[in-house]
């Protein structure tokens, strides 16, 4: 993949693993990422958080949707990683009348948005 270096913003869509490995070294402002929530895809977290400080310019930001069940592994991961300060957890109000139950008749209202830099 070619990057272009005249352009003023750029949406990249795609799976993060192979889309941040072909991308130069302190090229992107803002990384904000909505993983699945499913158990089976928590290594993309881990991706994020070991990979994404590399092309990252300095004063950059992540922003992450986090499972709620997974927010404290997944904090504990960008600590483990070193690499992006935690800066705080976000809430995205669910407007649009549907609500997921989880366990124990848990009604979802909101989603986390985990912020690092």
């Amino acid at each position: 993949m070619i990057w272009p270096t005249d352009f003023e913003n750029k949406i990249i869509c795609g799976d993060c693993s192979s889309i941040i490995r072909s991308m130069p070294n302190e090229s992107v402002d803002l990384i904000f990422t909505d993983p699945p929530y499913l158990k089976s895809f928590l290594n993309t977290y881990d991706i994020l958080a070991n990979d994404c400080a590399r092309i990252m310019k300095r004063g950059a930001s992540l922003v992450t949707i986090v499972g709620h069940f997974a927010l404290p592994l997944i904090t504990k991961k960008f600590y483990d990683a070193n690499k992006l300060k935690y800066r705080w957890t976000f809430c995205m109000n669910q407007f649009d009348g549907s609500h997921p139950r989880m366990a124990m008749g848990i009604e979802v209202l909101w989603k986390p948005m985990l912020w690092v830099c």
